[in-house]
């Protein structure tokens, strides 16, 4: 838990409020946005929150090089959650969407 606490706000995950309450962390939040636009079926919305996303993820393994393998993971895994669960499916064939996430499926 400690080693994504400086990346992920996961106390709001703890308290069952990510999807009612906008988190602080500007990570968790551009996530949450992502799925909200997934919802929706907004693929063009829901790119543009993704490319956030990862832009903040780049932005953060810059800062915290130590940090590299639970950055990567958690490419990784927002790659797979996306391609398997059901409330992406209305997103997940956009070519914006399988073009941010391809690297981190191989």
């Amino acid at each position: 838990r400690e080693s994504f606490a400086s990346l992920w706000d996961i106390e709001l995950h703890m308290r069952g409020l990510q999807r009612s309450t906008p988190s602080a962390n500007p990570l968790t939040l551009q996530w949450q946005k992502f799925i909200e636009k997934s919802n929706r079926n907004e693929a063009a919305a829901a790119a543009q929150n993704l490319r956030r996303f990862f832009q903040l993820l780049d932005e953060a393994q810059k800062k915290q090089p130590e940090k590299q393998e639970e950055i990567l993971a958690i490419r990784r895994a927002s790659s797979i959650l996306i391609q398997q669960e059901k409330i992406f499916a209305g997103i997940r064939s956009s070519p914006e969407i399988q073009r941010i996430t391809g690297d981190y499926l191989k």
